[in-house]
C-alpha cells in the first residue's frame, strides 16, 4: 500500500512512473557515453547502466530513440567529423 502512495506522489510531482523516470535517465546516460567513450562495446554500456543483458538494453534504447545503440553511435561520431570539417572549411574559405 505504502508503495502505491510513494508512487502516486512521484508521478504528480515528475509527471512519470519512478520505472519510466529511472529509464529515461538511463537512457540518456547511454548517450553520453555513446558519445563520449566510442571505445566502450554497447555490451559493456549495458551492463554499467544494470541492464539485464544487451538485447533488452537495445529494445528498450530503441523504443525510446527510434534508433538502436549502435546506429546512434555511428550518426554521432559522424556528425563530430562532419562539424569539425565544415568549421575548418569556413576559417579556409573565410581566409580567401
Amino acid at each position: 500500500m505504502l508503495l502505491l502512495v510513494v508512487c502516486s506522489y512521484f508521478k504528480n510531482a515528475f509527471n512519470k512512473t519512478p520505472i519510466n523516470y529511472i529509464t529515461e535517465y538511463k537512457i540518456s546516460r547511454a548517450k553520453e557515453l555513446l558519445y563520449n567513450q566510442p571505445h566502450l562495446t554497447i555490451g559493456e554500456i549495458s551492463d554499467e547502466l544494470g541492464f539485464d543483458n544487451q538485447h533488452y538494453f537495445t529494445r528498450v534504447f530503441a523504443k525510446t530513440t527510434g534508433e538502436s545503440p549502435s546506429h546512434y553511435r555511428y550518426r554521432t561520431v559522424h556528425y563530430k567529423e562532419y562539424v569539425k570539417e565544415n568549421k575548418s572549411m569556413s576559417a579556409h574559405i573565410s581566409t580567401n
